[in-house]
This record gives C-alpha cells, sequence and structure tokens, in this order.
C-alpha cells in the first residue's frame, strides 16, 4: 500500500466507488457525486493537504484536512474529512493506522491544537473507530440537519486554557 496526494483520477474512482455508509451519509447532507469531488477538488486547489491511500494500483480512500472554522488565533485547528471505497471493510486496519499517523504529521506539520471530524454516525461502530484514532466525542456539540443528527469529534494535540 502506498499513500500519495490525492489526484484527479483518485478522487473520481472512490467517490464512484463509495461504501454503502459512506453514500447513506452523503445522501443525509443532501450531496451528491458531483458535490462531493468538487468538495474534495476545490479543498485540494486551495492548498489543502488531501491524500489517497493505493491497493494494487487502485485508491481506497481519500483524505484531508482544512483550517476549520472553530479556530482562532488562541486555539489552532483542522477540520479533517474522509471518503473509503467500498473495499474499506477488507483493509480498515491498515487505514486505521495510516490515518491515525498522517493525522499526527500534519498536526506537527502546521502546529496544531486539534483536528476535528463531523460525521452522523450511520455505522454503530463510527464513533468507536474514531477513537481508535484518538479522537474523543464532543459532548456539547448538537447539530440536526433534515432530522439527523450530527456528531463532533476531536483530537487534541495540546492542551490549554482554551476551550475547544
Amino acid at each position: 500500500m502506498k499513500t500519495t496526494e490525492a489526484t484527479d483520477d483518485a478522487i473520481e474512482h472512490v467517490i464512484n466507488h463509495l461504501w454503502a455508509n459512506g453514500r447513506d451519509e452523503l445522501k443525509l447532507l443532501e450531496s451528491g457525486h458531483d458535490e462531493a469531488a468538487n468538495y474534495v477538488v476545490n479543498r485540494r486547489e486551495e492548498g489543502a493537504p488531501t491524500f489517497a491511500m493505493w491497493h494494487d494500483g487502485e485508491p481506497l480512500f481519500i483524505t484531508g484536512l482544512v483550517f476549520s472554522d472553530t479556530s482562532t488565533n488562541a486555539c489552532r485547528g483542522m477540520m479533517t474529512w474522509f471518503l473509503a471505497t467500498d473495499r474499506f471493510p477488507l483493509f480498515y486496519r491498515e487505514i486505521t493506522r495510516r490515518l491515525k499517523r498522517g493525522i499526527e504529521e500534519q498536526a506537527r506539520k502546521f502546529d496544531l491544537d486539534y483536528v476535528e471530524i463531523f460525521s452522523a454516525c450511520i455505522d454503530y461502530r463510527a464513533g468507536r473507530w474514531f477513537q481508535l484514532m484518538g479522537f474523543e466525542i464532543d459532548l456539547d456539540y448538537h447539530h440536526v440537519f433534515k432530522g439527523h443528527r450530527f456528531y463532533r469529534f476531536v483530537r487534541r494535540f495540546r492542551r490549554g486554557d482554551h476551550v475547544l
């Protein structure tokens, strides 16, 4: 397996082969194929770190980081996102290790206080998976969109006086 910058082909392949949970979450967000692809391409073109992990010449997932709307001068943070193909369940252990390591590397590179991710947690195992990668659920975050609750998970890299 190898990790590279996400190419247009990798982005297109992953979005065309999303696993069921990814498709379901995009539906909740009322986001289709084109909107998801445009989001990823636009973030990459804006300079956001955007990566793809490959196995046997096929991309398994794409991920990236953008500066968070909750980031301030006192508390520097980024939001991450993740889209995986239907082959995710076959490689989730390796994907988890690489994502965890990649998030740590980006946190050092950008001198981050935290990284956050938002999810509807369609799969009951999603919250546990985020915890395996070092994220904690933010119990104070409440967002409901079209009747579905979205959760905020935060991975802190420095503890300070500020509140996230």
